[in-house]
């Protein structure tokens, strides 16, 4: 699995994540989130970041793959909270 493919499922996990919160989905959509949403986000975030992590360590092995994905993982956050602040700031 290629590294930006890594990085993809990375991004759209912790918006996933983030999104399956009320305070962060009524920052963007103006609305509180359907039970229904809620946890179709919440599981959607898990599963890309669980693909995440093994396609790194597929890609690189075990040694090297939990690294990666740790490191993505932490990176993928923090690109993702800044856009979010950014986000919740121009409206």
């Amino acid at each position: 699995m290629s590294l930006a493919l890594c990085i993809l499922l990375g991004l759209v996990g912790w918006a996933a994540l983030s999104l399956a919160l009320p305070k962060h989905f009524r920052a963007l959509r103006g609305r509180d989130p359907s039970s229904a949403v809620h946890r179709t986000l919440r599981t959607s975030g898990w599963f890309a970041l669980a693909a995440m992590s093994a396609g790194c360590i597929a890609s690189r092995g075990v040694e090297f793959g939990v690294i990666q994905a740790f490191v993505l993982a932490m990176l993928t956050a923090l690109a993702w909270s800044l856009w979010l602040t950014r986000m919740t700031m121009r409206r």
